[in-house]
């Protein structure tokens, strides 16, 4: 997946930047820390690293399952939480004591699947797929208050943006690839796919611990207050969607999370 090559990517470089800094002090081993005045060790909170983040997701899903319901009736409805899966990055960037910035991104999707018998001359059975994915990125700034060397709380905010996108399908057990793409010759076959870009914002509060000055362990609480959700586009063109849902992004989150770097 994408998002695994960008956080592989951004571990080697920061495993890169950890290896050259220590290189560097050949003299490392010889130094004495008791020489270090107690004011000098005061330092403000910092930390480089990227790693990985789940994402226990509360949000309306009521508009969601009434139209999963015109394609699967009677079927399960999705419930919260949705899990959402990605990874996030961040930096100290040292001109504000204990202030970080970083990048993030996540997604995850509800499925629900059923042979449907059309009310039909014939009683013909189809197969019937209905997805509701859910995808944010956001840029976040926290600030840090730092209870130990190990432990920090650090409430933040992310600016976010991100696609909606609910799509269906149909199919009959048996399909031609010389006829797949002739639309006029598809008869029961079909495949609808909406999908709106949204704005959000997120106040939240990450409680996160170093065992090591290398690795991070979060725990986070948060809310996403819905902002905007974009016109609908219908079947990857720019349709002209009439009533559109009226669907938010709106709801609280909990999170945890795992993380490679430096931290200080």
């Amino acid at each position: 997946m994408k998002w695994l090559k960008n956080a592989a990517a951004l571990f080697v470089a920061f495993g890169i930047a950890i290896f050259t800094l220590y290189a560097q002090d050949d003299d490392l081993e010889d130094f004495d820390f008791e020489d270090i005045d107690e004011e000098e060790t005061d330092v403000p909170y910092f930390a480089v690293a990227a790693g990985f983040v789940g994402t226990w997701y509360f949000p309306d899903l009521d508009l969601v399952n009434e139209a999963m319901g015109r394609v699967i009736p009677n079927g399960e409805e999705f419930s919260t939480p949705l899990f959402l899966t990605g990874w996030q990055g961040f930096l100290g960037i040292g001109l504000v004591d204990n202030l970080r910035v970083g990048f993030i991104s996540m997604s995850g999707a509800e499925t629900a699947e059923a042979s449907v018998t059309l009310d039909d001359n014939n009683q013909t059975t189809v197969d019937r797929r209905f997805e509701y994915n859910v995808s944010f990125n956001g840029v976040n700034v926290d600030y840090a208050f730092p209870i130990s060397r190990d432990l920090v709380v650090l409430p933040g905010v992310v600016f976010g943006f991100g696609e909606l996108v609910m799509s269906a399908a149909q199919s009959t057990e048996d399909r031609d690839y010389g006829r797949v793409f002739d639309f006029d010759d598809e008869g029961l076959n079909y495949f609808r796919h909406l999908e709106a870009s949204h704005v959000s914002l997120q106040g939240n509060v990450n409680i996160e611990y170093s065992p090591t000055r290398f690795a991070m362990l979060r725990l986070n609480a948060g809310y996403i207050l819905n902002a905007d959700v974009g016109d609908w586009t219908v079947d990857f063109v720019n349709s002209n969607l009439t009533n559109p849902p009226d669907i938010s992004t709106s709801g609280f989150t909990a999170q945890v999370g795992i993380f490679v770097g430096l931290f200080y």
